[in-house]
């Protein structure tokens, strides 16, 4: 009976979280540290997945709650907006260009770059070749990689330039130094999602934790 008592409270069963890289280099842990805290009975599955593959998985009911990145194509799906940061461009250490404090995205015209595959983030990736054209130029894509650090890591062996969410600077990777841009920079919003015909006593348990968590929210 107390077991019952225990899943219809939320206290007790399964959770599974999607989630982009810049979630987990920013705010995930520390929610996930509280939710268990809390609910140390329920068990967290993470599961690393670009926005569209979360968006899909939400609608069939494979992850109960996602990090992911706005806007989204899935109407059902409730939205906690939490942060919100610009593109920086990652560059190989001792690179010419790592000597300007703000980099001119004109400067970047004849560099190799490398970039995320369109699917798996079409606004953001439209808001880039946008940032290109009006500099005069349409980038020279040598590589797509993702996740973000796969990129960084890239850019370490000297591949090419990248640009990456701010955060990604977290990661303290070796050989590579990051720069702002002059110009307004892309910003890459950050939300949890959920689909509102979700009414998992647990699920609600983990949102309540977002919204009461200290860092979660985030003025856009």
């Amino acid at each position: 009976m107390e077991s019952v008592q225990k899943v219809s409270r939320g206290e007790i069963g399964q959770l599974t979280v999607g989630f982009t890289g810049p979630a987990w280099y920013t705010i995930l842990p520390e929610m996930v540290r509280q939710f268990r805290e809390r609910f140390p009975q329920v068990e967290v599955v993470l599961e690393e997945l670009c926005t569209p593959e979360q968006e899909a998985a939400l609608q069939a009911e494979q992850i109960d709650i996602g990090f992911l990145h706005p806007p989204v194509a899935v109407q059902q799906l409730q939205l906690i907006p939490l942060r919100r940061e610009s593109l920086i461009v990652a560059l190989p250490e001792g690179h010419a260009l790592a000597n300007c404090d703000e980099l001119p995205f004109g400067q970047l015209a004849d560099e190799p770059f490398i970039l995320f595959p369109r699917h798996m983030g079409p606004n953001l990736y439209a808001q880039i070749l946008e940032l290109c054209r009006d500099a005069g130029f349409s980038p020279n894509v040598v590589q797509e990689a993702a996740p973000q650090p796969t990129a960084v890591g890239l850019v370490a062996a000297g591949i090419g330039i990248a640009l990456v969410a701010e955060s990604l600077q977290n990661l303290g990777r070796p050989g590579v130094a990051y720069r702002p841009l002059q110009e307004p920079s892309p910003k890459l919003e950050l939300a949890a999602a959920w689909h509102g015909e979700n009414a998992s006593p647990i699920l609600l348990k983990f949102l309540e934790v977002i919204e009461g968590a200290s860092l979660a929210t985030v003025a856009l």
